[in-house]
């Protein structure tokens, strides 16, 4: 086959290349602001994380994020206050999913959850954590301020 046959089918890719890359030039994604820690994850149901134990899945989750948070770069400060947002045991496989849910003096911290995987004999198979790391120094207030509670002219009305 000759150049000049060959002409037409290379100008045609040579365009299309031209406008795929124009393409990804112009759809960059977009920056989103705030701070979104990286979800750490851990096991396998191949390989659980802890041999089998006896208690609640609920509270083997809470003890093994206290005992190893320091693998996910979190102190026993931040894994000390930690509530339970759901518990679920799956009929088919006997794996109870819990989910916590990060809490500094008692408030609960939007985004900071971890989820873990719980075998039918208390093996944590697998885990998952958004905790923030040293979330004390992340608090800015301890209080809530006047400007969310509603006015008072308001609550006459009702």
């Amino acid at each position: 086959m000759s150049l000049r046959a060959c002409r037409p089918a290379l100008l045609c890719l040579l365009v299309m290349a031209i406008a795929v890359a124009a393409f990804a030039q112009n759809n960059q994604p977009e920056q989103k602001r705030g701070y979104k820690r990286p979800t750490i994850s851990r096991g396998s149901p191949a390989r659980p994380l802890t041999r089998p134990a006896g208690g609640r899945p609920a509270d083997v989750s809470k003890d093994y994020i206290r005992q190893h948070g320091n693998d996910a770069d979190l102190t026993a400060e931040d894994v000390a206050d930690v509530v339970v947002t759901s518990e679920t045991r799956s009929r088919h496989t006997g794996i109870t999913h819990v989910y916590l849910r990060q809490r500094v003096d008692g408030l609960e911290v939007f985004g900071a959850d971890s989820n873990f995987n719980v075998g039918p004999d208390g093996a944590v198979l697998s885990f998952g954590t958004s905790f923030l790391p040293e979330i004390r120094e992340s608090v800015n207030r301890t209080f809530a301020s006047r400007a969310t509670a509603p006015p008072t002219g308001i609550i006459r009305r009702i």
